[in-house]
């Protein structure tokens, strides 16, 4: 009965009924026949679709097929978008292949945690989220003032992880390590190791470190920042040998320069801020300079930096050390996991 109430609607159309044409049928059954038509057409369209064929007009008011996309992994982390800031220790000189002005190198601790997993599980179909590498900002001479002002404004502002290794810069700890290596007993070696205790007894690093560490925080809200400390460069000499005091006052003011990293970091702990400090000295041990196995060069251009497998050990704890700050990205809303945030984490 469909065609009755059709010829309904269309009698009823302006108030009058519609008149016969010339050939005798009623206009009625023509739109009639047309639709019946249109529906023949359509249905057959509607076949040649499902075997493949697209139809290359969509019928008004019905569905559009959505185009085929690949399927989305469900239960994937997202990757981890990682900001490398610091000095050539961060940068990676001395491991090999540096260039540019900042000395950066894929040896670098940031090159290798880019692609690896944010956690100890790394295994294949690991849970971690991957690293991904957006920027390094890394250079070689940087210090604190060169990390706020030319370093942190390149973070993205949704960047999931930062790493820094800064502060032996303020301090010319490579410059005094040069000097007092080649003259442990001159005046001048000793002057410079009496200007790093003063600069390190006044607090004053501590505060720019705390400064730095507080710029990246409101850079990057929700990262978990990762603040390394320095390796003890040398391997203790025997008490007889000429150059058993400097060494020993060259890896103190080492120690002293991490305990100072470490006192920035602890109030930003305190604040429930997802930040650790890193101590790489365990790492190192039995691997400096003077060793049978040094992890840093003792020549040479790159002088007092890690060489290539100083940069490895210094990657390795840092990835292994990331869940320390998992319990401050939790509370951000961030992708890490692991356990409770603590102050200080490291090898032995």
């Amino acid at each position: 009965m469909p065609e009755r109430r059709l010829a309904a609607r269309l009698t009823g159309e302006y108030g009058r009924p519609m008149e016969s044409g010339r050939n005798g049928r009623s206009p009625a059954l023509v739109v009639i026949a047309i639709v019946s038509a249109l529906v023949v057409l359509v249905g057959a369209a509607v076949l040649l679709t499902g075997r493949g064929v697209e139809s290359p007009i969509p019928l008004p008011g019905t569905p559009t097929a959505s185009p085929t996309t690949s399927p989305t992994p469900t239960g994937a982390p997202l990757p981890l978008r990682y900001g490398a800031l610091g000095d050539s220790f961060a940068a990676g000189q001395g491991g090999g292949g540096s260039t540019g002005v900042c000395y950066r190198s894929d040896a670098g601790y940031p090159a290798q945690l880019d692609g690896s997993r944010a956690g100890t599980d790394a295994g294949e179909g690991s849970a971690e989220p991957a690293i991904d590498l957006v920027v390094d900002a890394s250079c070689s001479g940087a210090t604190t003032v060169d990390v706020r002002a030319e370093q942190v404004p390149r973070l993205p502002d949704d960047t999931g992880l930062v790493t820094i290794t800064v502060g032996g810069n303020d301090l010319n700890a490579v410059g005094v390590a040069v000097l007092c290596a080649e003259a442990p007993a001159s005046p001048e070696c000793d002057a410079s190791l009496a200007a790093v205790r003063e600069l390190l007894n006044s607090g004053e690093l501590t505060e720019r470190l705390s400064a730095t560490f507080a710029d990246i925080a409101i850079a990057t809200p929700d990262a978990a920042l990762v603040v390394t400390g320095y390796p003890l460069l040398f391997e203790a000499p025997a008490p007889d040998d000429p150059s058993f005091d400097a060494v020993a006052a060259l890896n103190e003011t080492t120690v002293a320069l991490n305990d100072a990293i470490r006192a920035a970091v602890a109030p930003a702990v305190a604040s429930g801020r997802a930040v650790c400090f890193v101590d790489v000295i365990g790492a190192f041990t039995g691997h400096g300079i003077g060793s049978a196995q040094p992890f840093v060069l003792a020549d040479g251009p790159d002088a007092f930096h890690p060489n290539a497998a100083g940069n490895r050990a210094y990657a390795e704890v840092i990835r292994t050390s990331l869940p320390c700050a998992a319990a401050g990205q939790r509370r951000s809303g961030g992708p890490l996991g692991g356990p409770p945030l603590t102050e200080e984490t490291g090898v032995d």
